[in-house]
């Protein structure tokens, strides 16, 4: 081999495992937790990224304490037409819950000369289809609508306060939550069919149940404990071990983001942070201040707090899937 040639091939040797050596000091002088830096995510000096794998999200983190999966919507929806006696009868649900079947009257259209639901007539309540066919004999025609149920999932790492949401075998969203839900959400994780309004016990309606059915989903998917780790930016670093409960004006100062560029859109920007890395990397830093709740958040309850109440890490075109 040519002199000239095994040198250059020598020299390139070199300046390649100097770029290696300087990568590996660069992350190995991060600090742990969350860091961000040059438009990337690290945990723990390891690469993450929103859109990778579960399985090597999974590897970074270390194993999830568990999977949370709901099912939001989906069921099936029948309409039954007696269109020469104008009825139309639809499933419906009553305040406790109990499917129930509506009777509606209906009126030609002045436009289209079809039947429609007349909303200014009479309404019916029947218990089950069979009891409209008895009095108002067999219908002409049925429609039934199918909706298919979206299934959110999460997991959650209980010990670490965090949980991350996937989306199509990719992780789409990471929440840190320095606070528990309990202490930023008045959620109603109560059993049973009734309910003490006070004045004694009263039948739960439809909307209650549903409410109660959408806040334990919600406690669900949180973490058991709090985020007592380190969350980094640009080198500047906040140890949430040691934020306190009234430590908001810290976190932004210590992150240094308290500028107008790190404003959220809209007028909120005395409530969130917002860092702007790139359409694949948005980190939103939510704040909680109880100054102005009552009942279970007051600060007669629970004391003072004005601080992060949770760090969202997320994609721009995921918006809907955050949290």
């Amino acid at each position: 081999m040519d002199n000239k040639l095994k040198y250059k091939l020598i020299f390139l040797l070199f300046i390649m495992t100097q770029l290696v050596s300087c990568q590996d000091k660069n992350i190995q002088g991060m600090e742990d937790g969350f860091y961000i830096k040059d438009k990337k995510l690290y945990y723990n000096q390891k690469n993450i990224a929103l859109g990778m794998p579960v399985d090597q999200f999974v590897d970074a983190l270390g194993k999830y304490d568990r999977k949370v999966e709901y099912s939001t919507g989906g069921g099936e929806h029948s309409d039954w037409f007696w269109t020469k006696k104008m009825f139309k009868a639809s499933t419906s649900t009553n305040e406790s819950g109990q499917e129930i079947i509506i009777l509606a009257k209906m009126r030609i259209d002045e436009e289209t000369g079809k039947p429609v639901e007349d909303y200014n007539g009479e309404y019916k309540e029947f218990p089950n289809i069979n009891d409209v066919i008895k009095m108002y004999g067999k219908y002409d025609s049925i429609s039934i609508d199918k909706s298919s149920a979206r299934t959110s999932t999460f997991y959650v790492w209980d010990k670490l306060g965090i949980n991350a949401a996937e989306a199509n075998g990719v992780i789409s969203t990471v929440n840190l939550y320095p606070l528990h839900v309990l202490k930023t959400m008045d959620l109603d994780l109560a059993t049973g069919k009734t309910f003490y309004d006070g004045a004694g016990n009263a039948q739960l309606t439809q909307e209650m149940l549903e409410d109660r059915k959408n806040d334990k989903a919600i406690f669900d998917r949180m973490p058991k404990q709090e985020f007592k780790g380190k969350f980094s930016y640009n080198g500047n670093t906040i140890d949430f071990s040691k934020i306190g409960n009234t430590d908001w004006n810290n976190v932004v100062s210590g992150l240094k983001i308290s500028g107008s560029d790190f404003d959220p859109a809209g007028d909120s920007e005395n409530w969130s942070r917002e860092i702007r890395e790139s359409y694949d990397l948005y980190i939103t830093i939510n704040r909680f201040s109880n100054a102005e709740e009552s009942g279970k958040l007051s600060i007669k309850k629970i004391g003072k707090y004005d601080t992060v109440g949770d760090i969202s890490i997320w994609q721009h075109n995921t918006d809907e899937d955050r949290k």
